[in-house]
């Protein structure tokens, strides 16, 4: 966790979904895999799925295809959402300490979500472990027109909430999660238990850095 003063002054937390607040990863990775065996492709690893994962399900299967397939990306990703639609929530599990988090900060703090994955996907996993109703808005892939890293996600979240940016602070545990809050000028809080590889989220010089989710209440 940085060395920093509490900061008091946050007034909106927003979250990352996929390896911040949900272990999503088992049922992202058997998609992928099953998405590449239909169009033909060699299936990747485990750790391949997981280090492409950052920036939305487009940007998911660009990777694992690899240029010498780009010409599958349509008919991949077509496969892909079909079959993670109906298997979002197969085994995918709540980190430690999240609903111990919403509750701290509910009706305290205006509670947002930031995610790229498909709307649809992210309310049925936020139904199932039911924690919808901590969120006072929810933004993903369909409500956006650009990408992670681009800021859009977060600028529609600020002026949702008339929050200046550094009066918020996204948590996420990719480099393209930290670069997202950066690019809109939040303050930046990522975590080390999820999918990004640690010295690249480092690379960005997050503001704060925390090891589970419970400490971000020793700092907003």
């Amino acid at each position: 966790m940085e060395q920093s003063a509490v900061r008091d002054d946050i007034t909106t937390i927003i979250f990352d979904l996929d390896g911040t607040l949900a272990n999503t990863l088992p049922d992202i990775t058997t998609a992928v895999k099953y998405a590449l065996k239909v169009v033909g492709c060699p299936i990747p690893s485990d750790d391949t799925v997981k280090a492409c994962i950052g920036g939305g399900a487009k940007n998911l299967i660009k990777k694992t295809l690899g240029e010498e397939h780009k010409q599958l990306f349509d008919e991949a990703l077509a496969v892909f959402a079909d079959y993670y639609s109906r298997h979002v929530i197969d085994k995918t599990r709540l980190y430690p300490d999240v609903i111990s988090v919403l509750d701290h900060y509910y009706g305290k703090k205006h509670i947002a979500l930031a995610t790229f994955k498909a709307r649809q996907g992210t309310m049925k996993i936020l139904d199932h472990f039911d924690i919808r109703r901590y969120f006072d808005a929810v933004v993903t892939v369909d409500d956006v027109e650009k990408p992670k890293p681009d800021p859009e996600c977060l600028l529609k979240l600020l002026g949702i909430f008339h929050a200046a940016p550094r009066e918020a602070v996204y948590v996420g545990d990719t480099i393209t999660d930290i670069k997202t809050g950066k690019n809109a000028g939040v303050i930046t809080c990522a975590v080390t238990y999820g999918f990004g590889a640690l010295e690249e989220v480092l690379s960005q010089n997050p503001d704060f850095t925390i090891s589970s989710l419970e400490q971000i209440k020793e700092i907003f």
